[in-house]
C-alpha cells in the first residue's frame, strides 16, 4: 500500500498505475455478460437470416425457370421452329433449351432426329423443391400445392405458342423451399405462350396481371 501511495505521489507512478490497471482486461463476469449477450443476438437473428437465404434461393431458381421459358419461346419464334423447355430435377433449378425436329421430340432425342442444344443451366439453385402441372385448371388455383409433374416440359411450336400434341405441356410451375419451406413462386404459361411469375399468397384481385388467379 505504502509503494502504491510512493507512486501516487509522481506523474509517472499514477500513469504506470492506470497502466497496469488496463492491462488487467475484462473482469470473470464482464466476459460472462458479453457472451451471453452475443449468444441472445444470434438467437435472434439466425431464424430471419435462414428465412431470407431460402426465400433468396426460391427467387433466384424461379426467376432462372421463367427466363429459361421465354428463352425457348423467343427462340421458336426467331428460328420458325419447334423449341423445348425442359426441367430435369425436382430439387434444383436445372434445365435446357433445345431445338427439336418435330412437336413431339425431346431434348433426349439422338440421330436421326437428333436434338439441338441452345442453351442450359445447371442445378445451382438448389436446395427448392419443383413441381408442376398440365392442366390450365390448375392455374386458378393459389392456395392448392402442387405434388410431382418434374421431370417435364413445355414445347413451343413456330408461333410461340404451346404446342398441345404429343408430349403434354406444363402450364404451371410451382417453385418452394426444399421440404415445403418458406414461401412459394408459380410460374404460369398463358395458352397463348406467355410466362409470368406470381405470388400465390399475395392478395391481389383476379383482375390484377400479378395475381395468380389471373390467366
Amino acid at each position: 500500500m505504502d509503494g502504491q501511495h510512493h507512486l501516487l505521489d509522481h506523474p509517472q507512478g499514477r500513469k504506470l498505475l492506470v497502466m497496469r490497471r488496463a492491462a488487467r482486461g475484462f473482469s470473470l463476469i464482464e466476459l460472462m455478460v458479453t457472451i451471453a449477450v452475443v449468444a441472445i443476438l444470434l438467437a435472434i437473428a439466425t431464424p430471419n437470416f435462414r428465412d431470407w437465404m431460402n426465400n433468396s434461393r426460391i427467387r433466384s431458381a424461379s426467376e432462372s425457370i421463367q427466363n429459361g421459358l421465354r428463352v425457348a419461346r423467343n427462340e421458336a419464334a426467331q428460328r420458325g421452329t419447334w423449341v423445348r423447355f425442359e426441367l430435369s430435377s425436382a430439387n434444383s433449378a436445372s434445365w435446357q433449351v433445345c431445338q427439336v425436329t418435330s412437336g413431339t421430340g425431346t431434348c433426349a432425342d439422338t440421330t436421326p432426329n437428333a436434338a439441338t442444344l441452345i442453351e442450359q443451366r445447371g442445378g445451382t439453385e438448389a436446395l427448392v423443391k419443383l413441381t408442376g402441372s398440365t392442366t390450365a385448371a390448375s392455374q386458378t388455383t393459389t392456395t392448392t400445392t402442387l405434388t410431382g409433374g418434374i421431370p417435364g416440359g413445355i414445347t413451343f411450336d413456330p408461333l410461340a405458342r404451346p404446342f398441345a400434341t404429343g408430349t403434354t405441356p406444363l402450364k404451371r410451375i410451382d417453385v418452394a423451399g426444399a421440404n415445403d419451406a418458406g414461401r412459394r413462386l408459380v410460374i404460369l404459361i398463358s395458352a397463348g405462350g406467355m410466362v409470368r411469375m406470381c405470388d400465390p399468397d399475395a392478395t391481389l384481385a383476379a383482375t390484377n396481371a400479378q395475381s395468380c388467379k389471373s390467366n
